[in-house]
């Protein structure tokens, strides 16, 4: 019979990594990348540049610079189409209430688009700590070097989310070894919720094209 575990990590899962203009409060969102996770298997991807209205400090983490941004999409122009990319499923991210949050804000700054109901999501480091405890850091490029995950583009929205993808479906694999696969212990230690996307947005919201750093699109495993 399948265990909790199993049933949960079969279903989909939407993987997001967000790079933002600084590291203060009021920093905004620069690039998004997602990737979808459907039975432990990546069966698309999402990215884009967005254009975040404000000077771009910190290029030098992640390459988006003010030039690249500039004739992005504005993050209002992303949200419908990030929303169908996510729908039905669980959100995941590595420190997910610092990915979790910047879509929050981002959100709120939209007239008439509020925030709806709690969402569950997974962290990538609360499953981490669980499924190898001990480890002297959790940080993306500790546990992807410790579990010989390759990351060619650190700190990249799609290659990031790539890469938290592949520890999430090696996690998922670990904690069935370590005969961690009751409701009640992952819903303690791993699974959260919290509100993260709008039920609604406003009619006035009008898509446009995405604008992908790479310009390649996802061709399936």
């Amino acid at each position: 019979m399948p265990t909790f575990i199993d049933t949960f990590f079969s279903g989909a899962f939407t993987i997001v990594d967000v790079e933002t203009t600084g590291l203060g409060r009021r920093s905004r969102i620069c690039e998004i990348g997602a990737v979808r996770v459907e039975n432990r298997v990546i069966t698309d991807t999402f990215e884009t540049i967005v254009d975040p209205c404000v000077p771009i400090t910190n290029s030098h983490v992640h390459g988006v610079t003010d030039s690249m941004a500039f004739g992005a999409p504005g993050f209002e122009s992303v949200l419908p189409k990030l929303l169908g990319f996510t729908f039905g499923s669980v959100f995941v991210a590595h420190n997910a209430p610092f990915d979790i949050g910047m879509l929050v804000a981002e959100q709120e700054r939209i007239p008439e688009c509020r925030v709806g109901n709690a969402q569950p999501y997974v962290c990538t480091v609360r499953l981490g700590r669980v499924a190898y405890p001990g480890l002297n850091s959790y940080r993306l490029e500790s546990l992807t070097s410790a579990l010989e995950i390759n990351n060619n583009r650190p700190h990249e929205g799609l290659s990031d989310a790539m890469t938290t993808a592949e520890l999430l479906i090696d996690l998922a694999s670990r904690l069935r070894h370590r005969g961690i696969h009751d409701e009640k212990t992952l819903r303690k230690r791993v699974i959260g919720t919290k509100p993260i996307f709008s039920d609604t947005l406003p009619v006035t919201l009008t898509e446009v094209p995405l604008k992908p750093r790479s310009g390649v699109t996802f061709e399936g495993i």
